[in-house]
């Protein structure tokens, strides 16, 4: 049996000019394994596919992901006390390369 780590969330991809800023989620609560599931080189290799799927022409990485903690709605952790943790997503920025 093959332990999926982290997959991309359609639903949280957005395209920003040429460029594509793609989601991957990590599914773990523990901050330590989520940052180095989200670092690794298959989340970074989802990110740049869907991105080159999507039309992104020549996919590179542009940045680190920006990683941050979500609710059971795919929503930002932005108060603690209120909302539960559920997991952790990567934002990708994803861009065409220059040649």
């Amino acid at each position: 049996m093959i332990e999926i780590k982290s997959e991309v969330v359609p639903a949280m991809c957005r395209r920003e000019g040429e460029a594509m800023v793609v989601t991957v989620k990590a599914f773990t609560t523990d901050g330590s394994y989520a940052h180095a599931t989200l670092n690794d080189e298959e989340a970074k290799a989802a990110a740049v596919s869907y991105a080159a799927m999507n039309g992104v022409s020549v996919p590179r990485m542009e940045d680190s992901p920006m990683i941050y903690p979500v609710d059971k709605d795919d929503k930002p952790i932005e108060d603690p006390a209120k909302q539960k943790l559920a997991a952790y997503v990567a934002e990708y920025r994803v861009a065409p390369r220059l040649v």
